[in-house]
C-alpha cells in the first residue's frame, strides 16, 4: 500500500489545518480518557468482559507506567464473544454518558471497529469532519479474532481481508472527502498519489456506502473458529501483523496505568516486542507517534454535571434535538 504511517506523519507536519494539543489540553484529554475507562472497566468486570489494554496504550502501561507521555489516547482489547458481550450491555450500563458506533449492530458505523464516546465533549479529527458520528472523546475497542491455523487458508482470508480494508477505508476517504482531507494530502507528493488511488478506488467502490463496506469486513473476521492462534485484524498490524498465539493474549495480566488497575495481554513483552521491537527503547522525537485535532472542547461543568446527574442530561439532551454536546 502507498499509505503508511510514516507518510501521514509527513502529512501531518506540513499540514496548517490540524493542531497539537497543548499542555493543559493533553492533561485534560487524559484525564477524561482515564474517566471513561473507569467506567468501561466496572462494566466489563460486571460482566466477567475480559478486556486489556492494547498498542501503545499497552506499550505506556509497561514502559510509563500510564499514557505515553506524547500520546493521548486509549485502545482496548476484547476476545470476540467479550467484544459482543459489552455492545449488547452498552445501552443498559453506559449510554446516559456515552455513544457507541459500532459495525453489525444497532449502532452507527465509524469504523472496522467499535469507538464509545464521552457525551460532553468534542473532539474533531480529519476523517470524521464530514461524517454524521459522533465527535467526543472516545477509546477505541478492537476485537481479538481467531485465525486459522492452515497457513494456505490463514494467507487467503488475510488477502481478502486486507484487500475489503483497503476498499472500504478508500470508499470512505471518497464519500467523506472535503477541503480538509485533500489540504491534508496536497502537502506532499506521496499524499497527493495516495489521494488520487484512494478517491479512485472509493468512486468504483461507492456502489455501496463506507459503512457497509465496513460491516461486510467484520463479517469476515468474526466468522473465525476456534484456533491456537489470534490476531487483531482491524488494529494497526491489519490481519497479518498481530498474530500470535491464544495463550500470549489469554488470560489476561493486571497492571498498573496510572495508579489505576487495568489489563494487558498475557505475555505482554511478546505481544510488544511483535508491535514494536525493543519497545523499551525511547524514539526520537521525529519518529513518535502523535495525534493531531481540527477542534477539542471539554465542557467541565456540563461534565460534572451529566456524571453525576444523567438523568438531567439525557431530559434536556432530548429537548434540545441531541445537540447539546455536539
Amino acid at each position: 500500500m502507498i499509505y503508511t504511517r510514516k507518510v501521514a506523519a509527513d502529512l501531518v507536519r506540513k499540514s496548517k489545518l490540524l493542531y497539537n494539543l497543548n499542555q493543559d489540553e493533553s492533561n485534560k484529554l487524559k484525564q477524561c480518557l482515564l474517566e471513561m475507562y473507569s467506567d468501561i472497566l466496572r462494566v466489563c468486570e460486571k460482566y466477567n468482559i475480559r478486556v486489556m489494554l492494547g498498542g501503545g496504550s499497552a506499550l505506556g502501561a509497561v514502559r510509563h507506567g500510564g499514557f505515553i507521555p506524547w500520546d493521548d489516547d486509549l485502545d482496548l482489547i476484547m476476545p470476540r464473544e467479550d467484544y459482543n458481550k459489552f455492545i449488547s450491555v452498552f445501552d443498559k450500563e453506559l449510554s446516559d454518558l456515552y455513544e457507541i458506533t459500532s459495525p453489525n449492530s444497532k449502532y452507527n458505523v465509524s469504523n472496522t471497529f467499535t469507538k464509545v464516546y464521552k457525551k460532553d465533549t468534542i473532539l474533531v479529527e480529519m476523517f470524521n469532519a464530514n461524517s454524521d458520528v459522533p465527535k467526543g472523546v472516545y477509546i477505541d475497542i478492537f476485537p481479538i479474532e481467531y485465525v486459522p491455523e492452515n497457513k494456505y487458508i490463514r494467507l487467503l482470508k488475510g488477502f481478502f481481508a486486507n484487500l475489503t480494508y483497503y476498499i472500504g477505508y478508500s470508499a470512505m476517504i471518497y464519500q467523506l472527502r472535503n477541503d480538509i482531507l485533500k489540504e491534508y494530502f496536497s502537502a506532499s507528493l506521496a499524499g497527493k498519489v495516495n489521494y488520487r488511488l484512494r478517491t479512485t478506488i472509493g468512486f468504483c467502490a461507492s456502489f455501496a456506502s463506507y459503512k457497509k463496506w465496513f460491516n461486510f469486513y467484520d463479517r469476515v473476521l468474526a466468522r473465525g473458529k476456534d484456533s491456537n492462534l489470534c490476531g487483531i485484524p482491524s488494529g494497526r498490524g491489519h490481519y497479518f501483523g498481530e498474530i500470535l498465539p491464544k495463550e500470549a493474549f489469554l488470560p489476561p495480566r493486571e497492571i498498573l496505568f496510572e495508579g489505576r488497575k487495568a489489563y494487558v495481554p498475557n505475555n505482554v513483552d511478546l505481544y510488544l516486542r511483535n508491535l514494536y521491537g525493543n519497545y523499551m527503547e525511547i524514539p526520537p522525537i521525529e519518529k513518535r507517534e502523535r495525534h493531531y485535532f481540527i477542534e477539542f472542547k471539554i465542557n467541565d461543568w456540563f461534565k460534572n454535571l451529566t456524571r453525576y446527574y444523567p438523568q438531567f442530561y439525557k431530559k434536556y439532551n432530548n429537548e434540545f434535538g441531541g445537540k447539546l454536546w455536539i
